[in-house]
């Protein structure tokens, strides 16, 4: 069983918006849901000063510290921009060579849940069938990290019983493609190291 005692969500100056492409559609939906990114380049925090803090914190650079996502193949990406202040690699190998650096220990709970059995949907529904709450708005940082976290804990204790998660460790959605059937033990997956991996209209992601 998890033990979440809080959540934070860090609101970062919204720059990137203004430099590269995104998605609008995806804009238009976090604005619905309340966020502001006006505010955020008024009284968010600077990413810099957020690399910083979250480096000495020791969330990174850590094997002993678990990283739980959905489908964080953007997430990942915007952390990995705003801790080397660089361009992301232009080859999945070489890009995910750096992220195993900075996250030794990752899980995507939508590459587990597909690997495990088809999942189609996202977040929310995974949620619902397993009957997790949600506490909070949809589509808010903290209250999808909470519920990203408890449903990875309810499907580990419903359907990884006896499992060892080595075999999902850093495997990432959209990365690593899971196996399409319902399999106890989907076999190790290798990655496509010669295909640039970022797309022309990538968009952000929030925290």
């Amino acid at each position: 069983m998890s033990l979440i005692k809080e959540v934070w969500s860090h609101n970062l100056v919204e720059e990137i918006r203004e430099i590269y492409q995104y998605a609008q559609d995806s804009i238009n939906l976090l604005k619905n849901s309340g966020i502001d990114f006006e505010k955020f380049k008024k009284d968010g925090i600077v990413g810099s000063d957020f690399a910083e803090l979250i480096t000495t914190s020791g969330a990174v650079l850590s094997d002993s510290v678990t990283w739980i996502s959905y489908h964080s193949c953007y997430d990942f990406g915007y952390l990995y921009r705003i801790l080397t202040n660089l361009e992301l690699p232009k080859k999945l190998g070489d890009f995910l060579e750096d992220l195993v650096y900075y996250f030794p220990v990752v899980y995507d709970i939508k590459y587990i849940a597909k690997a495990k059995f088809v999942h189609y949907g996202g977040l929310q529904d995974l949620a619902e069938t397993l009957k997790v709450e949600r506490i909070g708005p949809q589509h808010q940082a903290g209250s999808d990290s909470l519920l990203t976290s408890k449903t990875f804990f309810k499907f580990r204790e419903q359907y990884l019983q006896g499992t060892s998660l080595e075999i999902y460790k850093n495997k990432i959605y959209d990365f690593v493609e899971p196996p399409q059937t319902r399999i106890t033990n989907p076999p190790n997956l290798t990655y496509n190291t010669q295909t640039p991996y970022w797309p022309p209209d990538s968009h952000n992601s929030h925290y």
